[in-house]
């Protein structure tokens, strides 16, 4: 699988040239829609390691189809829209209802910080719950958050924040004891890159 160059992120002419023959005319204009407003709602928003938070995104939809070859729409859309609902107050669940259908506004919703578990929250950890799945419970969701995390781990060299590489090697760790059980090849590629992305760290 072709992985994408980490020090990047997915630019909109490099994602329509990915999904130009994999998904139809008008699912590509959603998904193009979806990284649009994405972008636009994130335009003052940095992530921890001080970079534009629209970056990670944009590698985690490329982590999708570049490294997994997934072309579901709606999850790619998903995967654009991360937290959208807190980073900008006039993007209601309706909205995205209306852009892009009750599926996706779903799938935004369940991911979600609000819906996330304790575990999954950035920095809290909560090691003993052992419901975890429930609020994610399907699998192409996982996928999502187990990108997220792969991310976040390959980012730690060109975007360093010291202060929070603990919380970072604990969110990873306490997903990949509960994805462990998953025998989707997606979710079991994931687990060996987050391995030996987080092996690198630690070395």
């Amino acid at each position: 699988m072709f992985k994408m160059d980490k020090h990047n992120f997915l630019h909109k002419a490099e994602l329509e040239s990915l999904l130009f023959s994999k998904i139809s005319t008008l699912d590509l204009h959603r998904v193009l829609s979806g990284y649009e407003m994405s972008e636009n709602a994130n335009q003052k928003n940095i992530n921890i390691g001080g970079k534009p938070l629209f970056h990670h995104l944009s590698r985690v939809c490329g982590i999708l189809i570049k490294e997994l070859e997934m072309y579901d729409p709606d999850l790619l859309i998903t995967s654009l829209l991360q937290g959208i609902f807190s980073c900008a107050e006039d993007i209601s669940y309706e909205i995205i209802i209306y852009n892009f259908g009750p599926h996706v506004a779903t799938l935004v919703d369940r991911i979600s910080e609000k819906n996330m578990p304790d575990e999954l929250k950035f920095p809290t950890i909560k090691p003993d719950n052992e419901n975890i799945i429930e609020a994610v419970s399907s699998e192409d969701l996982l996928v999502i958050l187990a990108a997220n995390c792969l991310d976040d781990l390959r980012s730690l060299d060109f975007t360093p924040f010291a202060n929070q590489l603990g919380s970072v090697l604990n969110k990873c760790e306490q997903l990949l004891i509960f994805l462990e059980p998953y025998q989707n090849p997606k979710i079991k590629y994931l687990i060996k890159e987050i391995k030996r992305e987080r092996n690198k760290v630690l070395s």
